[in-house]
């Protein structure tokens, strides 16, 4: 750990202002698209009306059957993709092959997938493509349902090489689904990690001003 001001400490002799304001109320707005990086983020509402914002790419939930995906159901088709985002399934697995042992645990990020090593019992896992419709995710088609799940794996959708626009929104479905920033509360990521994903914004009044900041 270093203390501020330490030698080897990140820094950055830039910080850039993209304050701005609520362009129409009740539809959602790209803050910023993916950075090439960002050290810093930082997002005030300075407006008396409530916003909401959301991060990343579009979201799913994935449903087994027999050992399968069987299902793909979207809970955020996000807004302004130009290109349908990648579909990735993780973890699921109820042998982990790096232990010989199992359950390897739920479906979640860094769990292991079904896998035809070392036991060759056919498991394999799953591949899916998403569809657009206007820059939405409308669906995700299960190309191959794979084989060997024990847990429903975490869907992962991310953006396209060269689609850096497309994103969550934060009034998906005409829900409030963000992350709620009251009047005056402010939002913040820093230190040694601070996503570079892509931010939205949702207002339902017209001329909401915000403050926002990022350091590359």
């Amino acid at each position: 750990m270093l203390l501020i001001g330490a030698r080897g400490q990140q820094a950055s002799d830039r910080s850039y202002r993209l304050d701005g304001k609520i362009t129409t109320g009740s539809t959602t707005q790209l803050l910023t698209p993916i950075p090439n990086g960002r050290s810093f983020l930082n997002f005030q509402n300075i407006s008396s009306n409530a916003m909401y914002l959301e991060f990343g790419s579009a979201r799913a939930t994935a449903t087994i059957t027999n050992g399968a995906v069987s299902s793909v159901t979207i809970t955020n088709g996000g807004f302004g993709f130009l290109m349908p985002p990648i579909v990735h399934f993780e973890g699921g697995a109820a042998f982990c092959p790096l232990t010989g042992a199992g359950p390897s645990g739920a479906g979640l990020p860094g769990y292991a997938a079904p896998s035809n090593f070392p036991n060759n019992a056919g498991y394999r896992p799953a591949t899916a493509h998403s569809v657009l419709t206007g820059g939405v995710v409308t669906s995700i088609v299960i190309d191959d349902g794979g084989a060997g799940y024990a847990f429903a794996p975490y869907v992962d959708v991310y953006n396209a090489y060269g689609d850096r626009y497309g994103c969550a929104d934060p009034f998906y479905g005409a829900v409030n689904s963000g992350l709620y920033m009251a009047p005056g509360m402010t939002y913040w990521e820093n230190g040694t990690v601070c996503p570079t994903e892509q931010v939205s914004v949702w207002c339902a009044t017209t001329g909401s001003p915000f403050f926002f900041r990022w350091t590359p």
